[in-house]
């Protein structure tokens, strides 16, 4: 194993990492694209952390290049695997680079966080550039498809799918804006065409009344959508359409914990005036109970604010104040219908009929007849009579529910109805589709609408993978190289046939709602029995009425309740019956007439009413609408952009690599990367590869890869040269990187050997060289030492020639310091002498004071020694004691004389003494 070499790391909880061998023990020859033990090698991840911290996994031998390039587009890199993929989205996510190419696809992961990268210079950056020179961007697959539409004239389709919170919403509205701008800026006046202004004011509205608070995101989209936008030659949008698919209607009636119901409704109780809200009967969302939800207020959103908004937007498509007000009651009316309670055990009846009459004055329909509604069921007896049966309170409660759900569903599609109305334009040259379509599902309880939407995901993923094949046999077709045999993809048809085919899981649902007594538990034991054998279904060992259909994405466990009623959409008869009755102006134009005339021919004939063929079933419905869409989709050039949530705490800055991989899985960019594994995965530049690896061979085979490739062993089965790139399989680089790095070794160990005998050599000469720089400095610091010695000795004696205390002191001081003793103990020996010298001529001095001749003659005795003789101090020494003597003798001449009384003798001592100066 070489020293900082790099692996893949897979960890349970950042997915893969990029770690390298740290070189300090482990086992030193591991074979190459091997898995080893964790534990048994050293590793630090690329901020030096220890690998052991993380928590546990596996390693595989990464390629250096992936690890340290980082690029726009990950098929540029050499290989795409997991690792690869998952490193690259972390890397960009740690920068804000949410967008991410792999190939035409675009990987976006929401940032829950306000960039910089949507503002109208940015937009004019993508637009009429071309799209491979700029950053992969949500606007870059619109520039793409707007490009398409008006240029080559070829119909657009582009596919946002993803998780709910992913950012599928918004990267739709992003990509509607850039191709309304893009409209504009090709018309003449540079304008937005109205179609254009009606198109992006309808997403307030649909968010209003199809988005809902969740656990997973804040603003929900419980439907999907088909947005077609057609162009004229000029670019300039002339007409749209908006196609909804699946609405979640049950949340009307039932709510998740920590979840709210659908905006629309809390926006009309903070959005109506107080007056509104009296005639309505309305009061606070804690007052009902379809508002009462454990989650009333979402952070960041004004109900109140939105509800203007939305009426703004309705305004903008031709929603005109009485279409609104009209809207606003059914609305309201839902809300009531809600709160209605029931009591009775073989007849039931509303208890709250407070309540029962705000439902009635709603819809327009009397109270008697809204009642009967909801509490008794017309049955017929034969073609020409019929009879009422009496409900239960929980059938009564029922009925109320679907009641409800019926007109919010029909009040949905009648405002997509006027929105696609006022979009209605002149004939397009071409259309781009948008399609916002919900992710894959799994959780801990999967229903009917869970199949429904993993089925039409399905149906999505084998489009995709279609797509990505083609796109992978196309990578060889530009190359001039036929694709090897194994380029295959793992077609995910057996489960599009467990689901829809004939005898599937659709089939035998449909066929169980209209036989006589059937039943969800009925249903559950046909299906298993029909399809145990069925290689994409099983049984889980435990659960009654649960069955398991193993999708491209993963095994999801489904739970048999109330399938037969979610898939009838049953709306009791006694409603269309009751809606003839209605004075409301919207009411029975925007219901839709049931299926069978019988016994309700009247509601098909009034004016107004929406007539219907025999009913299809909620399953077989959806089936349609969505082999219709995947027919539109193929028509067009197909473009995909993969939404991603980075974390379930809807936090920015949190990039959760476990939970991003199951996304990837989840939208099939995994399937993608199996597709291009299976054939040869590795891509490098030819160039490129002469260049760094025309080491491995001599000089004159160096011209030619195959030679390089001979010498390591690939077979060529492994490897296809194509004109600017060379394919290899997913092993043959590696067996190559091993060659390169033993060669590598070898040229290191001989370098390695050349150096150290280099650095051993300039060693030993910077060694004498320091050496004789040692001696030099030695020799002139002794010399210096010896200088100093020589001119301080010369200065004590000078010192000492003059007596000069100070200079001696000096001098003696630098004797010692400088390791002379015995100079510096003369000097102290001559500064000893000058002191007493100087001493004894101080005492010689004050000798001439004294008046003992013994005294100064012993101070002139001791100052001889000091050669003090000839000073003017030892002469007047000389004089005092001669002074003194004549003074003693005088002194006696003069007692003499006094005794004599000798005048002349007197006066001639007293003349003598006076000449001594004595008094």
């Amino acid at each position: 194993m070489a020293e900082h070499h790099w692996f893949w790391f897979e960890s349970k909880q950042h997915s893969w990492l990029p770690v390298r061998h740290t070189g300090h023990g482990g086992p030193e020859n591991a074979d190459v694209g091997s898995t080893v033990a964790w534990d048994d090698v050293p590793l630090e991840d690329e901020a030096g952390q220890a690998a052991k911290s993380l928590a546990g996994g596996g390693l595989k031998e990464a390629l250096p290049s992936t690890v340290d390039r980082h690029t726009n587009d990950l098929t540029q890199m050499p290989e795409i695997t997991e690792a690869t993929l998952i490193h690259d989205l972390r890397h960009r996510y740690k920068y804000d680079l949410i967008y991410t190419s792999v190939g035409p696809t675009i990987i976006s992961i929401n940032p829950f966080k306000p960039v910089a990268m949507y503002g109208p210079k940015v937009l004019s950056q993508y637009r009429g550039s071309l799209v491979s020179e700029q950053p992969p961007h949500a606007f870059s697959t619109a520039e793409t498809a707007f490009v398409g539409v008006t240029e080559q004239g070829r119909p657009q389709s582009i596919v946002i799918s993803g998780e709910s919170g992913a950012g599928k919403s918004e990267a739709t509205k992003l990509v509607l804006m850039y191709l309304a701008e893009s409209s504009s800026m090709a018309s003449r006046g540079g304008e937005p065409s109205e179609v254009s202004r009606r198109l992006l004011e309808a997403s307030p509205i649909l968010e209003a009344f199809g988005n809902a608070k969740t656990v997973r995101n804040n603003n929900s989209s419980r439907f999907g959508k088909w947005m077609s936008v057609g162009f004229d030659e000029q670019g300039q949008i002339v007409s749209g359409s908006i196609t909804n698919y699946l609405l979640e209607k049950s949340r009307i009636v039932m709510q998740m914990k920590g979840e709210r119901n659908f905006h629309v409704l809390y926006m009309l109780l903070h959005g109506l005036s107080d007056a509104e809200l009296a005639k309505a009967n309305l009061k606070g969302c804690k007052e009902h109970r379809a508002t009462n939800t454990d989650i009333i207020d979402v952070p960041g959103m004004d109900d109140s604010q939105e509800w203007h908004r939305m009426v703004e937007a309705m305004d903008v498509v031709g929603i005109d104040a009485e279409e609104r007000k009209n809207i606003a009651s059914l609305l309201a009316a839902v809300i009531h219908l809600c709160d209605l309670e029931f009591e009775g055990e073989d007849s039931s009846a509303v208890t709250n009929t407070e309540t029962l009459s705000f439902v009635s004055d709603l819809l327009g329909i009397p109270k008697n007849t809204c009642a009967d509604m909801m509490t008794l069921r017309t049955m017929r007896a034969s073609r020409a009579s019929t009879f009422r049966i009496p409900l239960k309170a929980h059938e009564a409660s029922d009925a109320c529910h679907a009641i409800a759900k019926c007109i919010y569903s029909s009040l949905f599609d009648f405002v997509v109805k006027r929105i696609n109305q006022s979009m209605v334009g002149s004939p397009a040259k071409c259309h781009t589709g948008v399609l916002d379509i919900f992710g894959y599902e799994n959780f801990q309880q999967n229903s009917f609408e869970q199949l429904c939407i993993n089925f039409a995901n399905e149906k999505l993923h084998q489009l995709f993978n279609q797509y990505t094949f083609q796109l992978e046999l196309d990578a060889y077709s530009v190359e001039g190289l036929e694709p090897p045999s194994d380029v295959v993809y793992e077609d995910n048809e057996p489960c599009l046939k467990l689901i829809e085919g004939k005898g599937g899981i659709i089939a035998m649902l449909d066929e169980e709602c209209i036989v006589p007594q059937g039943s969800d538990a009925k249903y559950g034991d046909k299906l298993v029995i029909a399809q145990k054998s069925h290689p994409a279904f099983d049984k889980p060992k435990l659960g009654q009425q649960q069955f398991i259909v193993k999708h491209f994405a993963g095994a999801v466990k489904y739970t048999i309740d109330d399938w037969l009623d979610k898939n009838r959409d049953t709306v009791p008869s006694d409603f269309w019956m009751a809606v003839l009755s209605s004075a409301h102006p919207l009411l029975m134009s925007i219901i839709p007439a049931p299926a069978d005339d019988g016994g309700n021919a009247q509601l098909s004939s009034r004016r107004g009413a929406r007539k219907s063929s025999a009913k299809k079933t909620v399953a077989d419905q959806f089936a349609s609408q969505l082999h219709s869409l995947v027919d539109t989709i193929k028509q067009g050039d197909l473009h995909f952009i993969r939404c991603i949530k980075p974390n379930q705490k809807l936090a920015p800055d949190m990039f959760d690599g476990q939970f991003i991989m199951t996304q990837l899985r989840y939208t099939g960019m995994m399937a993608a990367c199996e597709i291009r594994r299976k054939g040869l995965p590795v891509r490098v530049d030819l160039v490129a590869f002469q260049r760094d690896y025309k080491a491995l061979v001599n000089e004159s085979q160096s011209r030619d890869v195959r030679n390089i490739l001979s010498s390591c062993g690939i077979p060529e089965q492994d490897f296809k040269c194509g004109k600017t790139k060379l394919f290899l399989k997913d092993g043959a680089f590696s067996a190559i990187a091993e060659k390169w790095r033993q060669r590598a070794a070898q040229a290191i160990t001989t370098v390695q050997l050349a150096m150290r005998r280099k650095l051993a050599v300039v060693e030993v000469r910077k060694r004498s060289q320091a050496i004789v720089r040692i001696q030099c400095a030695t020799r002139f610091k002794i010399a210096r030492i010896c200088l100093a010695k020589q001119s301080c000795i010369v200065k004590l004696d000078k010192a000492i020639l003059n007596d000069e205390v100070e200079d001696m002191e000096q001098c003696i001081a630098e004797l010692e310091l400088l390791g002379e003793p015995e100079a510096a103990k003369r000097g102290r020996d001559a500064l000893s002498r000058v002191t007493e010298r100087a001493h004894a001529r101080i005492r010689l001095r004050n000798a001439k004071n004294l008046e003992d001749v013994k005294q100064i003659e012993a101070i002139m005795e001791s100052s001889k020694q000091f050669d003090l003789q000839s000073t003017e101090d030892f002469h007047a020494a000389l004089m005092r004691i001669d002074a003194i003597k004549k003074l003693a003798k005088l002194h006696e001449e003069l007692t003499l004389a006094q005794e004599s009384k000798d005048i002349s003798s007197l006066t001639d001592i007293i003349k003598q003494v006076e000449e001594l100066n004595c008094p």
